[in-house]
């Protein structure tokens, strides 16, 4: 429950303390294993609040734990924390735990990818490798996009697109170090824009226009995705996969996951009934709500031949 609050500075100490006090409640009465996850929360939130260098010998004996359960997926986590905190003072060790977290189980974890891929971007800027920088934001976004096109409720994309602004914005940084072509440039931003505008579309409030009936199918297929993505969040932050060997007393994990992902499963399934119908409604309420994002090279391609295409950026 703690982890959803991580986007809200004012419980992030709060949570840090509640954090503390169940460690010391636990020791001594559960595994180690399971004290090293509460390790990496606590290095989460004391990196979250600026205080990297007590953050990151918690993040590096959790790591140590995982490894020697063979647990993959929170070993990858640990040293993404890990090397979050000590980018600035040992970049080579940084990219060294960024590369091996992505080889290990970046592919399968979007979260864990777009983490790794910013921060080898950051190392990248910071060394004044533009190229190698460029690339690895571009890679971090794809992730970001991938995890955050599935989020429905206004909470966690709000939060996806606070990380994707930081991203976006050392990535023009960048290109303005390389003063790289207007186009280039004004093309990220604008595709940012058009997100952001998606998403308030999207959030409007209803017609009142609209059908009783259709008023009800909105609240519904809403409280469905609001609780399909706290299910799809609570998946993607766990610092373990179903792929985990069940030893080590991590077993009870893994059998938590596969229930989980079998929810997740049937909220799918159910959503996207709801979306159908809706659709069925044909009420001109409900078509401009369902936004789509089209860039610059997209929507030319619908344009007759003869045709002025004009951006406005400000």
């Amino acid at each position: 429950h703690l982890m959803s609050d991580l986007g809200k500075p004012a419980h992030l100490l709060s949570g840090l303390e509640q954090l503390e006090e169940a460690y010391k409640l636990l020791q001594g009465h559960v595994p180690d294993i399971l004290l090293s996850i509460l390790d990496l929360e606590r290095s989460e939130f004391l990196l979250r609040i600026d205080r990297p260098l007590e953050a990151l010998p918690l993040a590096k004996s959790a790591g140590q734990q995982f490894a020697t359960a063979q647990l993959k997926a929170r070993t990858s986590w640990a040293e993404t924390i890990w090397a979050d905190c000590c980018w600035q003072i040992d970049a080579q060790n940084a990219k060294e735990l960024y590369q091996t977290a992505l080889e290990r189980t970046g592919r399968h974890l979007p979260l864990l990818g777009m983490r790794c891929w910013h921060g080898l971007g950051r190392l990248a800027a910071a060394a004044g490798d533009g190229d190698t920088a460029l690339d690895a934001y571009k890679k971090a976004l794809a992730n970001q996009t991938d995890l955050g096109r599935n989020l429905k409720g206004h909470a966690h994309r709000a939060r996806f697109s606070a990380n994707q602004e930081t991203l976006v914005e050392e990535l023009l940084d960048v290109l303005r170090a390389q003063h790289a072509d207007g186009y280039e440039f004004l093309r990220w931003l604008e595709l940012v824009k058009a997100r952001v505008l998606a998403e308030l579309l999207s959030e409007s409030p209803p017609d009142s226009t609209m059908s009783a009936a259709l008023k009800k199918l909105l609240d519904e297929r809403q409280r469905i995705r609001n609780l399909l993505d706290r299910k799809m969040m609570a998946l993607s932050e766990q610092r373990y996969s179903t792929k985990e060997p069940a030893k080590f007393r991590g077993g009870a994990l893994n059998i938590s996951e596969g229930l989980g992902a079998e929810e997740l499963s049937n909220l799918r399934q159910k959503l996207q009934r709801l979306n159908e119908e809706v659709a069925r409604q044909e009420q001109p309420s409900t078509r401009w709500r369902e936004a789509v994002i089209e860039d610059p090279e997209s929507i030319i391609r619908h344009l007759a031949r003869d045709s002025i295409y004009i951006s406005y950026f400000s």
